[in-house]
């Protein structure tokens, strides 16, 4: 049953971050509440700390790709209510196996957008001044235009089922 409200919750982000690029608030809350409610049900303060850990553990990593405006707000809270669902570590899991997939994805748009010469000079260039001692060398773009952005649940929906996937093997 808690997998399927899970899954649930993920299939509706993803059709609103495909679809308007915003996973809505009331979806996150409603998540957390579902996710927390079961844990407390029938796992008891167990699982109500479960609960806890799990949301604190999916907001701190996402907040660290957020403040440099990696992700939305919305993949935040998402991750805290995937959190309050499955607990830290699946929710850690899910992190890793999405920001590895998200490397893949943006890869996959410098190749088709041929730009991988370019920002790959630009890394280069800029470890380089650092290692050197020059001067300060900007590692992203000036402006949000520049900025390579597609839905990061494109890389959540992989995230999850590669983790389903192990645990089935």
């Amino acid at each position: 049953m808690l997998e399927w409200g899970m899954a649930a919750m993920l299939l509706a982000a993803f059709y609103t971050d495909i679809r308007y690029c915003k996973i809505p608030n009331w979806l996150c809350a409603a998540g957390i509440l579902a996710g927390g409610s079961f844990q407390a049900v029938f796992g008891g303060v167990q699982g109500t700390l479960q609960a806890a850990a799990g949301m604190a553990a999916g907001l701190a990593v996402m907040l660290l790709l957020y403040l440099p405006g990696a992700i939305g707000a919305g993949d935040v809270k998402l991750f805290a209510a995937l959190g309050a669902f499955s607990g830290p570590a699946f929710v850690m899991q899910c992190a890793v196996y999405s920001i590895l997939y998200a490397g893949v994805i943006g890869v996959g748009i410098l190749l088709r957008r041929k730009l991988v010469k370019e920002k790959v000079w630009l890394a280069y260039s800029g470890l380089l001044s650092l290692r050197m001692g020059g001067e300060e060398h900007r590692f992203y773009p000036e402006s949000r235009q520049e900025m390579i952005r597609f839905p990061f649940m494109y890389a959540v929906v992989p995230a999850v089922l590669t983790i389903c996937l192990e645990k089935l093997v």
